[in-house]
C-alpha cells in the first residue's frame, strides 16, 4: 500500500514574504544611515536607537527568506510499512510506520503531527493531511505499545525528569531577564537614556545584547519545555496501554455468553459483546483504569439487540472513526 502527500503553498504567502522582505530591506537601510550620521554628531543615544531599528529590519528580512524557503522541495511517501518525508528547513524522516506512537491532524487540518517515543514531528502545508492520518492509523493502530508495564513506567519517569529539568532551565532565563536590568541600572546609576556617559552607553548596548540572547534563549527553551510536555503526555497513554493490554482479557467471568471482544485506542477500550439471554444480544463499551488497574463500563447498562446482525450495524455507526481490532 503506497500513499503521497499533497503539498500546496498559497500565493498569500510568497505575498507576504515579498512584502517583509522589501519592507525591512527599506527599514534597515534608512536606519542605518540615521544610525551613521548619529554617531558623526556625537549622539550616541540616536545612534542606539537607530541601530536597533536597523536590527529589526534585518529581522524582518532573514526572516522572510527563511519562511520562502520552508518547505522547498517537500515530499512525504508512504511505502511498504515505512515513512519517508524531507519538510520544513531540511528535515529528513526515515521510519518505520510501527514506530509512530500516534499521528493527528493539526489545528485546522493544514498538516500532521507524528508523535515517536522521543519527538514530535510537525508537517505542515499538507492538503491531503487527513488521509494521511487515516491512512498511518490504518497500517499501524497509532500509538500501540510494545512495551511492559515496567519498561512504560521508567520511559515516563525519564521523559518527566526531562520536563522538569527544562521547565527549570526556562524560569532560570526568565528570572535573568530581570537579573538584567537590574545590573543596568546599578552600573548606570539609573540614569535617562539621554544622560549616559560613553562608558554608561557602552553597558547599555551590552544590556541591550545580552537581553536579546535571553529572550532567544527563553523562547527556545519554552519551546522544548511544551514539546517535552507533550512527550509526557504520550508517555502516559503508552503506560496506560502497556497495563491495559497486560490486563487484557481480564474481567469477563461478569458477563454471560461472552461472543466476542473488540479493542481500540490501543487497547484501552475495549466492547464486549454478549447474550444475557436465549435470543437477546448485548455489548458493553469498556474503558481501562489505571489507578485501579480494572475495566470500567462506561454506559449505565449495555445496550440490547433482538438480532445479532442489529448489534453489529449498531457498532459499525457508533464506532465509525476508530479502528476496532478483535
Amino acid at each position: 500500500m503506497r500513499m503521497k502527500g499533497v503539498f500546496k503553498t498559497h500565493i498569500k504567502k510568497y505575498l507576504f514574504c515579498l512584502f517583509f522582505i522589501i519592507a525591512g530591506s527599506i527599514i534597515a537601510v534608512k536606519f542605518g544611515l540615521w544610525g551613521i550620521d548619529a554617531i558623526r554628531s556625537g549622539k550616541i543615544a540616536a545612534a542606539i536607537f537607530s541601530f536597533a531599528f536597523t536590527v529589526i529590519g534585518l529581522i524582518f528580512g532573514m526572516f522572510s527568506i527563511l519562511l520562502f524557503n520552508h518547505n522547498k522541495g517537500a515530499y512525504l511517501t508512504i511505502d511498504n510499512n515505512k515513512i519517508d518525508a524531507y519538510f520544513g528547513y531540511g528535515s529528513e524522516l526515515h521510519e518505520s510506520i510501527s514506530s509512530i506512537k500516534k499521528v493527528e491532524p493539526m489545528r485546522g487540518g493544514t498538516g500532521i503531527s507524528l508523535y515517536f517515543p522521543d519527538r514530535i514531528c510537525y508537517i505542515i502545508n499538507l492538503e491531503n493531511a487527513k488521509e494521511i492520518c487515516n491512512f498511518i492509523t490504518s497500517l499501524n493502530d497509532g500509538s500501540q505499545s510494545y512495551m511492559t508495564v515496567d519498561e512504560a513506567t521508567s520511559n515516563l519517569s525519564k521523559h518527566k525528569n526531562r520536563f522538569v529539568r527544562l521547565l527549570i532551565l526556562t524560569f532560570v532565563f526568565v528570572i535573568l531577564l530581570f537579573v538584567h536590568i537590574a545590573w543596568c541600572v546599578l552600573l548606570t546609576e539609573g540614569k535617562d537614556l539621554g544622560d549616559f556617559s560613553q562608558r554608561e552607553n557602552i553597558v547599555f548596548v551590552g544590556f541591550a545584547v545580552s537581553e536579546l540572547i535571553t529572550v532567544g534563549v527563553t523562547f527556545f527553551l519554552a519551546d522544548r519545555c511544551g514539546k517535552q510536555n507533550k512527550i509526557c503526555e504520550l508517555s502516559k497513554l503508552t503506560l496506560l496501554s502497556a497495563a491495559a493490554t497486560e490486563h487484557k482479557n481480564e474481567s469477563l467471568e461478569k458477563y454471560p455468553s461472552v461472543i466476542g471482544k473488540k479493542y481500540f485506542d490501543d487497547n484501552t477500550y475495549r466492547i464486549v459483546i454478549f447474550a444475557p439471554e436465549s435470543d437477546v444480544f448485548a455489548y458493553m463499551l469498556e474503558r481501562f483504569d489505571l489507578p485501579s488497574k480494572s475495566w470500567i463500563s462506561c454506559y449505565n447498562t449495555a445496550k440490547v439487540f433482538n438480532y445479532l446482525s442489529e448489534l453489529y450495524e449498531d457498532i459499525d455507526e457508533s464506532f465509525e472513526d476508530v479502528i476496532l481490532k478483535d
